[in-house]
């Protein structure tokens, strides 16, 4: 055999190698690569339902869908509708109507029709506040809550809440920790009747791209979504049982309740996809499955 085609054999079975390994390799660029999501699957699991041990499994799906520039139109059963400026201007979701208000590029207020509540006679006014442009507070008609932000780096540090049910004035707050872009901790100090009950939040990550993200949420649907989500008799013990957060850089993959009786920690379980996104994930009573365009 000469020594040509011995090269040349050589360069064969290197080519070889390096094929069968290039699937194991994710380039730096993949995991920046823009994705879209474009349906999430829920599974629930509950147990001890209707009295019985049995273990019941429901299963939501939401889909996503975009126009031809990328924007977000629907998502599962709640409709996104943009002016001719490229501005939202409301989001309805069967008898639930949220109307954006704008002067120029600043959202002044959102009103919410809620056609559920009071025979669909319900409605909210949220009022924005800003001082030279920038965002100070917020006042809502519903039990008169005021809340008024500080941010840091543009991002939120604390929340003060005002808010008055049976003619009592109930003053609350939550502080938020962030690091590396992540919020790594809130912590909920909150008046009568819990004046002395702590409540925080603590999370744990990965270093992938959050899914949030691929979503593509419209930017003042999710400020809405930050200042408006508390609203309740007891504003401040409402939390989502999914701790994703959609201005995170990356996914939980632990998160940790502390109260004055009991610590509780959750753990996720996540596979990701070759782009460097979250495929699955599986946490105590759930599982999540995520594909993508």
């Amino acid at each position: 055999m000469t020594i040509r085609i011995k090269l040349l054999i050589l360069l064969i079975i290197v080519a070889i190698i390096s094929a069968s390994c290039k699937h194991d390799y994710i380039p730096d660029d993949f995991l920046n690569k823009e994705l879209y999501l474009k349906r999430q699957t829920i599974n629930w699991k509950f147990t001890g339902h209707h009295d019985t041990t049995e273990s019941i499994v429901s299963t939501q799906i939401i889909d996503f869908i975009y126009d031809t520039s990328g924007r977000l139109i629907k998502a599962g059963d709640i409709q996104f509708i943009y002016g001719n400026d490229g501005k939202l201007i409301a989001t309805e979701n069967d008898d639930n109507i949220i109307n954006y208000n704008w002067n120029g590029d600043h959202l002044m207020s959102v009103s919410t029709h809620d056609g559920y509540y009071d025979g669909g006679s319900f409605i909210d006014t949220t009022l924005f506040n800003y001082s030279n442009g920038i965002f100070l507070n917020s006042f809502s008609t519903n039990e008169n809550t005021n809340t008024d932000f500080v941010f840091k780096d543009e991002k939120v540090v604390a929340k003060y809440i005002t808010h008055t049910q049976a003619g009592i004035e109930y003053c609350d707050s939550l502080l938020y920790k962030w690091k590396d872009g992540n919020l790594i901790s809130i912590q909920t100090c909150s008046s009568f009747p819990w004046s002395n009950y702590l409540y925080v939040r603590e999370f744990s990550y990965d270093n992938r791209p959050s899914w949030t993200s691929t979503i593509h949420y419209p930017s003042e649907y999710l400020f809405v979504r930050e200042i408006t989500q508390f609203y309740s008799s007891y504003p401040l013990f409402y939390y989502e049982i999914f701790p994703w957060r959609y201005n995170c850089r990356n996914n939980p993959v632990e998160f940790t309740e502390r109260t004055n009786d009991q610590v509780k920690v959750t753990n996720f379980q996540i596979i990701y996809n070759k782009e460097g996104y979250p495929s699955s994930i599986t946490g105590a009573n759930f599982s999540i499955q995520l594909e993508y365009y």
